[in-house]
């Protein structure tokens, strides 16, 4: 699906087989692409150059976890209320 903005910049969205949002691809040919990970949840993103963002979760479905592209790893707990400690 190719979008134009109001400059005339063609940028291109790229869906899976399942309709999902995959990647976008601009005018000079930078991807960025959505990861998806076994049971369909957005696992992660990569940008033009390969850097990865990943994303891990509870047994809840919520994101407790984040490794950027330079491995810092930021990890979120959550009470029983479901309430960021």
């Amino acid at each position: 699906m190719a979008q134009i903005d109001e400059t005339g910049t063609i940028s291109t969205t790229i869906l899976d087989q399942y309709g999902r949002y995959s990647a976008s691809q601009n005018a000079q040919d930078n991807r960025n692409t959505t990861i998806y990970d076994n049971v369909g949840r957005v696992g992660g993103y990569m940008d033009p150059v390969g850097n990865q963002t990943a994303y891990g979760f509870d047994q809840l479905n919520r994101v407790n976890e984040t490794v950027n592209a330079l491995g810092q790893r930021t990890t979120t707990q959550f009470d029983s209320r479901a309430i960021v400690r």
